[in-house]
């Protein structure tokens, strides 16, 4: 009897992991980059000064790595190159089309006034057009802000589709 609730558990756990949501973030204003795993697992760049450091997160437990650290040199075992299977453009079109777009803004500068001028009317179409914050401003403030979310079932389908559903 205890086998069926382990294999229950399994099964649930495989489950989830297959309809988390995966996000990438990109915010400008905040200077956050990050992919995220629900609140699972997270990635996101820091940029200092001197360096990018990556700071990865798995539930509570957390580490950060530079970038531009000097590490030291190993010696790798030669590998045999491996044919690669090649991804037909159909395959990555509809990989693209996976991801659902949650949220965007894009405010634009070009610290040049009349090209903002001109610039104005076809970034408040293309606003209109795509159902977005699409804007160009005067305050030389460029913003972009953008969450993507997908999840691993969905790429899963497309790759599904793609070998044995051609």
């Amino acid at each position: 009897m205890w086998w069926i609730i382990i294999i229950i558990c399994i099964v649930s756990g495989f489950t989830y992991l297959l309809f988390a949501p995966v996000f990438i973030e990109i915010n400008t204003a905040s200077e956050l980059f990050r992919i995220r795993f629900h609140q699972l697992l997270s990635a996101t760049l820091l940029f200092t000064e001197k360096s990018i450091l990556i700071e990865l997160k798995l539930v509570r437990w957390s580490t950060q790595v530079n970038l531009f650290a000097t590490q030291k040199k190993t010696v790798e075992p030669v590998i045999k190159e491996r044919k690669r299977k090649n991804i037909s453009v159909s395959t990555v079109i509809a990989l693209i089309k996976s991801f659902r777009i949650k949220e965007f803004l894009l405010t634009l500068d070009t610290g040049n006034m009349p090209l903002n001028g001109l610039l104005f009317p076809a970034f408040q179409l293309l606003g209109k057009r795509f159902k977005q914050n699409i804007s160009i401003n005067f305050l030389n403030n460029n913003i972009l802000i953008l969450q993507i979310e997908n999840k691993i079932a969905w790429i899963l389908w497309v790759f599904i589709k793609a070998t044995f559903l051609k």
